[in-house]
């Protein structure tokens, strides 16, 4: 298929975004905007972001002087939407999921589905990074559920092809890994119209779900900020709770959440990994951490990196046996 079958001007008066196909302009036949390696893929939020901040260059700085403070609310683990997490990763917004090089907009995505897959080729023709959700039914790679069960889901999308009709996208696979993949314009568009009725049912459980999120990449040269780190560290080891969240746990008392949280799901046949996961990846991201404080800031080896190692390997083992008991 052509390129000049996907040509659009959009039109919506706070952005020009919304697609109206009386009016035409030429478009690539094929865009495929940068993306990084994420070092955290336990929850969406963490991977579809990191894909766009590691695509950036000096991200590291801003990586390092964040991602440190964990937390979970007191419903954990009895609630099965409420998670341990990372926590107030970015002190240039607390609370807000994303970072200085990444701008969020949303659109309605009500508004525009007969015409979803060309709105969609013209957002990343004007370099937006998109997530959207979709009915997993209609994914092929999401083999544990294609076909089987309608569940929407987060997707992230940053190219396409006209030729071939596909949007590539990144998501996570059966075995739970965060991958590369491709889906066919015709099945995007069958999976995002199932996941709009399924949406549409219970609008007010799942009304986030009705947008489409649009990022925007931007330029930041952000310096190490050793002293945040250091105050997130004490925060962390002391399990010092945020003014703005109090109820939450913090720090090292989730680790006693997690032995409660581990007993409680004993009793299911499918076993959440995720937050052990996570706290794989935490680690990770503190040895990553002290690394790079090693070579860019002290210029020789801190203490504890091999002790740090050590911690790493053993949250590594632990994820890894919980994840075979899961198999």
């Amino acid at each position: 298929m052509t390129a000049n079958y996907f040509r659009a001007t959009y039109a919506n008066p706070r952005w020009n975004f919304i697609p109206n196909l009386n009016d035409f302009e030429e478009i690539n036949c094929e865009k495929k905007l940068c993306i990084g390696k994420p070092p955290i893929i336990s929850y969406p939020v963490h991977p579809s972001h990191l894909s766009i901040v590691t695509a950036c260059e000096n991200h590291e700085a801003w990586l390092y002087s964040n991602y440190i403070q964990i937390a979970c609310p007191p419903e954990f683990p009895q609630e099965t939407n409420k998670v341990i997490d990372f926590f107030n990763y970015d002190t240039n917004a607390p609370f807000h999921n994303y970072s200085p090089y990444a701008i969020e907009m949303k659109e309605n995505g009500f508004l525009i589905e007969k015409d979803i897959v060309v709105a969609i080729i013209q957002f990343i023709e004007n370099g937006y990074y998109i997530k959207i959700y979709l009915d997993d039914y209609f994914i092929p790679f999401r083999k544990r559920v294609f076909h089987q069960n309608h569940t929407p889901h987060e997707l992230f999308l940053y190219g396409y092809d006209s030729d071939l009709m596909i949007f590539h996208v990144l998501g996570y696979d059966e075995k739970s890994g965060f991958i590369e993949a491709q889906i066919t314009f015709n099945e995007f568009k069958e999976a995002f119209m199932s996941a709009n009725r399924l949406i549409r049912v219970d609008r007010e459980e799942y009304h986030w779900m009705q947008y489409i999120y649009l990022y925007a990449p931007q330029n930041a040269d952000l310096a190490f900020d050793l002293k945040q780190v250091v105050s997130l560290l004490d925060a962390y080891l002391n399990s010092t709770s945020f003014q703005e969240m109090p109820e939450f746990i913090y720090g090292m008392n989730v680790y006693e959440a997690l032995k409660e949280f581990y007993n409680y799901q004993l009793q299911f046949h499918d076993f959440d990994i995720r937050p052990f996961y996570l706290l794989w990846e935490h680690k990770k991201v503190m040895l990553d951490r002290i690394e790079y404080i090693s070579k860019n800031i002290f210029k020789r080896e801190v203490e504890y990196i091999v002790d740090a190692k050590d911690l790493q390997r053993d949250f590594l083992k632990l994820r890894n046996v919980v994840l075979k008991g899961n198999l």
